[in-house]
């Protein structure tokens, strides 16, 4: 939503046009300087449909409850996984096990970044993931997140994932802690 006194309109399409044209350019070079297979453009496209349907209608994904998770999805799995292929030239099961734990925390991270806009998307009518669960639920579906991240970032340590980015992840336990000890007061009713 537009403030009224922002930014027009039309300045923010002319914004959205530019920014596509110029991603749009940059995948191509990419892709053109790069030996690129299917994966590359299998992730690409997954990529352009999942940012292009977030907004435009008919999926308009981020009023639906699964926008949070597509962009998760695409910043936290596919943009790494583009990355690699790039690189490397083939998939490998090892961007997939360091990732997932990176989607899942970016989603608790989207979910705990709605709180403090949660009475106003709630009044504007927005379907955000957390004005469909509602705060408390949200808080709880936060919390396993969180714990989820961390049970797959040693389940990964396990399955190949080096054992330095786990204890990277490790060392960050204390504020994810922190994190879901913050989430059980908003639970408790105390303010965000």
């Amino acid at each position: 939503v537009l403030p009224e006194a922002g930014i027009s309109r039309e300045a923010a399409f002319t914004a959205v046009v530019v920014c596509l044209a110029a991603s749009s350019a940059a995948a191509f070079v990419l892709v053109l300087q790069h030996d690129t297979g299917p994966a590359v453009w299998a992730v690409m496209l997954l990529a352009f449909l999942g940012a292009f349907f977030y907004s435009t209608p008919p999926v308009a994904l981020a009023g639906s409850g699964f926008g949070e998770l597509t962009t998760s999805v695409i910043v936290a799995g596919l943009v790494p996984a583009f990355a690699h292929l790039l690189q490397s030239g083939r998939p490998s099961w090892l961007v997939l096990v360091s990732t997932a734990p990176l989607v899942i925390f970016h989603y608790a991270m989207l979910l705990a970044l709605e709180f403090p806009d949660f009475l106003s998307d709630e009044a504007a009518g927005k379907r955000t993931l957390l004005v469909r669960v509602g705060r408390r639920t949200g808080a709880s579906m936060h919390n396993a997140l969180i714990a989820l991240g961390l049970i797959l970032t040693a389940a990964a340590s396990l399955a190949g994932l080096p054992v330095r980015v786990a204890i990277s992840v490790a060392i960050t336990a204390p504020l994810a802690l922190w994190q879901v000890i913050s989430m059980r007061r908003i639970q408790r009713g105390e303010p965000v």
